[in-house]
């Protein structure tokens, strides 16, 4: 019994220790979270101490260990309640900095860590083995499938290859646009562009090379602060954080803030140790680069004029001498006097964008203090809790870091906070609060932080995780220990690894993957690309929709052989030597389709949207691809259509229809008079009076057209639009597609190919944009084998409602439907459509427009849909019975009032007996006359 006795009282303080950790255990899955952490704690505290006095080892112990011990375990802590308890959170990562702050090494004085480094580590085999490896990774990644960045070009891009020839023609530092950005990178991506031909991917070669060196730049300086192993690892955890990782690899200015404030940093504290004037003049002009950076940039000059004031105030033997302080100023001009100069000559330019996005116009400091105090908390979750909401420069919501980051940045963060005062502290906090207050006093009064307005934070906060780092490697291992040497390597390199993992498994398989990147980016222009990529030998027929906007066509088709024809006639336009790829939007599907009929060899991809059951369209409806409606609302889910169409099928297309056998006539074949000799024969085709190419005039410059057809042989009739004219004498006709029928015998010892020929005079363009006033339509591919009348006539009227006022100017077209976002003439404007509507089979039908635009509906003079005065409910929407073989006239009346993109697309839609909802007229339902 007394055995017993003696036993429970020599370990009743262990026995009570365990139960103290359980219960803690308990308490904090059981979501009582505070009670449960300070019980766990208290128990390791008592077992430790329990420990201690009974080995006597209490007095030999070295407490920097269980202080490291307890910021170790109280970060854990952190991590996990941050996010449904942030205040806890937040006052954990506070304890745990605290802790690791005051766990001194022997031997070490407290604060040493964060005093300007004095000895540079030497070099070793390992170090350089490592560091290639480091610049291979980091490079291989940024280059990898380096032309698909959803959705193949950001907005951005856009912009600054559209600004190309005006920054060719002469030198310009700074250009507004709406962006007003420093032009460094613009010049840089067009090197690359003359270098390697204007593809988006020659524009993003100097933003890779930015990121990689941006990374090197980090690694120099953890180097000089840290030690090179744990510069090593950091380096390979900030190198693939995602946001890091989506600017490296997309052309703008964010990615030049990545730099200069921590490479001039480095810079200055070899400059400090070695005193090189030199040395100053290389950090003030990477400094210099901030200038040349997205506008946050601008802040890289404060925060090294507070650095050299602070110094000067407290650490006066640190500081740099003014010699040197004004040699490091010089190197800063050197590199960012064109900017200065603008910043200068010209101010509105220079702060334009910034005064658009201050949420504080006029109301001081007071104001300024109020959106710091509002809009801190928001800014402060974005490390752990949720961030920003937009897609393109990041998956939304999620936090900006990945774990590695979030353990260790807000400890180190905090360490240094609590050493602001000292020569390193002072300036990682200057540099982190300025990369900070950019976003939050820039935040345009938005609800969720802005991942591009506080990049040049990024940086600064990875350096505080390495100094976090590399304090408990040196607490934890100040003997020296082999094996706590390798548990310490292991542990890093399991930490770089599985940051490593995360940040490229979630950019390329999960990032880039997301319908909501590709939705929200234009899933019709990363389509496009996509085909432009894999079809690089064909020449590319893109309707204008897909580079209207802004002029970005330079997304993916400058440099390569594209063309884009302002009207649909220009589709059909082709050159029989060379192989072609159409991509389409989704309102030309039915053309697509027709496109079947015509080159039997054609081969046709659409791109359907097949992810509506994922999380993003259930949690996220508001969002979903809203764009697409502008195209075609009933079809939204359908990307783009593409269609290959290879140039033997182009060849056959150049002829004209025997009508009597709907095949090819091969009229243009040597043997066609062997064939056809004595026969009588009718033929039909069309002839196209309109261009492929992208033109830039005011279209009613060139409306009709003198044609003349002619035909050596006696008694041959020739018929247009249905209509019949004189063989060999000019014919009037307005721009667009006609459709033509020949019907003679053909002589009986003829031989050899149609002695057809084609002429029409009139101001019209070639492919290279010359103009011409006479052209051979046969040679220039413009007689093409359509036997079945299609299309409409469309009258181009400058007023609203004035239906029968005089049209501007009028076409035939053989697409019912078009887009209109090209046509220059004055808003609001009315265009009128007429054609003559046939139906394959008798039933009920309802004709209707988007309720996007303004239109009326006639049958047969009788109108019987009018939304003009509510787009969304029409006034008049009736459903007709319609007979087979009978053609109705069909009349279409649009107000165009250029306030919605929406409106862009002209359309009827049509709904009929075997229909389950509304689809675009097809092509071949509707006629000229």
């Amino acid at each position: 019994m007394q055995k017993i006795i003696f036993f429970i009282k020599k370990y009743a303080v262990l026995f009570f220790s365990i139960i103290l950790i359980m219960y803690g255990q308990k308490l904090f899955f059981s979501t009582h979270y505070i009670t449960g952490i300070y019980s766990t704690v208290a128990g390791f505290l008592i077992l430790i101490l329990w420990y201690a006095f009974s080995q006597n080892v209490l007095l030999k112990i070295n407490f920097s260990y269980i202080l490291t011990f307890f910021s170790v375990l109280t970060g854990i802590f952190a991590i996990l309640l941050v996010k449904k308890s942030p205040g806890i959170g937040i006052l954990l990562f506070v304890l745990a900095g605290i802790f690791l702050l005051i766990s001194k090494p022997r031997e070490q004085k407290l604060l040493e860590f964060v005093n300007l480094p004095e000895n540079t580590k030497p070099v070793q085999l390992w170090e350089i083995i490592s560091v290639i490896f480091l610049v291979i990774f980091v490079f291989a990644v940024r280059f990898w499938n380096f032309d698909s960045v959803p959705p193949g070009a950001q907005g951005h891009e856009g912009t600054v290859v559209s600004s190309y020839d005006l920054l060719k023609s002469r030198y310009i530092s700074f250009i507004g646009d709406g962006l007003d950005w420093p032009t460094l990178i613009y010049y840089q991506g067009m090197f690359f562009a003359d270098l390697f031909g204007k593809y988006i991917t020659s524009y993003r070669i100097p933003i890779a090379i930015w990121g990689g060196l941006a990374v090197i730049a980090f690694y120099f300086v953890a180097r000089r602060i840290t030690s090179p192993f744990i510069a090593l690892i950091f380096s390979l955890v900030f190198s693939v954080q995602e946001v890091f990782l989506i600017f490296s690899r997309m052309l703008g200015t964010h990615i030049v803030c990545f730099i200069p404030h921590i490479l001039a940093f480095g810079l200055l504290l070899q400059a400090i140790k070695n005193n090189k004037w030199w040395m100053f003049l290389a950090a003030g002009m990477a400094a210099g680069f901030g200038l040349h950076a997205y506008w946050p940039g601008r802040t890289v000059p404060f925060i090294f004029l507070f650095w050299f004031i602070w110094l000067f105030l407290f650490y006066r033997k640190e500081m740099p001498s003014i010699k040197n302080q004004l040699i490091f100023w010089l190197g800063f001009l050197i590199i960012s006097g064109p900017v200065v100069y603008v910043a200068i000559t010209n101010p509105d330019l220079y702060w334009g964008y910034i005064k658009g996005i201050n949420p504080n116009q006029s109301k001081g400091i007071a104001g300024y203090l109020k959106i710091i105090k509002d809009r801190l908390p928001i800014y402060m979750q974005m490390f752990h809790i949720k961030s920003d909401l937009y897609w393109g420069f990041k998956t939304a919501y999620v936090p900006i870091f990945d774990y590695v980051l979030q353990y260790f940045f807000p400890i180190g963060f905090f360490m240094c906070l609590f050493t602001f005062w000292t020569p390193l502290s002072s300036f990682l906090i200057a540099a982190f609060c300025a990369g900070m207050l950019v976003g939050i006093l820039g935040g345009d009064n938005l609800g969720h932080p802005t991942t591009n307005r506080i990049i040049m934070a990024y940086p600064v906060a990875s350096l505080f995780a390495a100094i976090a780092f590399e304090r408990m490697r040196i607490v934890l291992n100040q003997n020296s220990n082999k094996i706590i040497s390798l548990l310490i390597i292991l542990i890093g390199l399991f930490l770089a690894g599985w940051s490593v993992k995360n940040g490229v498994n979630n950019y390329f398989n999960i990032y880039m993957q997301h319908p909501a990147v590709i939705t929200t980016q234009r899933p019709d222009l990363y389509f496009a690309g996509l085909e432009a990529k894999k079809n690089k030998d064909k020449r590319h027929i893109i309707t204008n929709y897909l580079i209207e906007e802004d002029a970005r066509d330079i997304r993916y088709f400058s440099g390569r052989d594209y063309m884009a024809p302002y009207f649909y006639n220009g589709l059909l336009i082709l050159d029989e030597n060379i192989d072609y790829i159409f991509t389409l939007q989704g309102h030309l599907e039915s053309f697509a389709d027709y496109m079947q009929k015509l080159f039997p060899d054609a081969k046709i991809k659409k791109y359907i949207n097949d992810k509506l059951d994922h999380p993003y369209y259930k949690n996220f409806v508001s969002q979903q691809q809203p764009f697409l409606d502008w195209t075609d609302p009933f079809n939204k889910n359908l990307y783009l259509i593409s269609v290959i169409v290879p140039k033997d099928n182009i060849k056959k297309f150049h002829d004209l229809i025997n009508t009597e056998t709907g095949d090819k006539g091969e009229v243009f074949n040597d043997d066609f008079g062997k064939k056809n000799a004595g026969k009588f024969i009718s033929l039909s085709g069309a002839i196209i009076l309109d261009s492929n190419y992208k033109r830039i005039d005011e279209p009613e410059k060139v409306n009709t057209f003198n044609v003349r057809i002619n035909l050596p042989w006696k008694n041959w009739e020739v018929f247009i639009n249905g209509k019949k004219e004189d063989i060999n004498k000019n014919i009037n006709l307005i721009r667009g597609i006609h459709f033509i029928t020949l019907k003679g015998n053909v002589p009986k010892n003829f031989s050899g190919k149609l002695p057809l020929e084609i002429f029409a005079q009139g101001s019209n363009f070639d492919e290279s944009g010359r103009l011409i006033n006479e052209e051979d339509l046969i040679k220039g591919n413009k007689l093409v084998a359509i036997s079945k009348p299609i299309g409409m006539k469309f009258y181009y009227i400058p007023a609203i409602s004035n239906w029968n006022a005089k049209p501007l100017y009028v076409q035939q077209e053989f697409l019912s439907t078009k887009y209109i976002g090209y046509i220059k003439m004055n808003c609001p404007f009315s265009l009128k459509a007429e054609g003559y509507l046939e139906v394959p089979e008798t039933g009920q039908y309802e004709l209707s427009m988007s309720p996007y635009i303004y239109g009326k509906i006639f049958i047969n003079g009788n109108l019987i849909f009018n939304n003009f005065s509510n787009l969304k409910k029409p006034e008049i929407s009736k459903v007709l019975l319609l007979e087979k073989n009978r053609k109705y006239f069909l009349r279409v009346n649009y107000q165009y009032y250029c306030d919605d993109p929406r409106m862009k697309v002209f359309c009827v839609y049509i709904k009929g007996p075997q229909d389950t909802k509304e689809k675009i007229l097809p092509i071949d339902w509707v006629s000229p006359y």
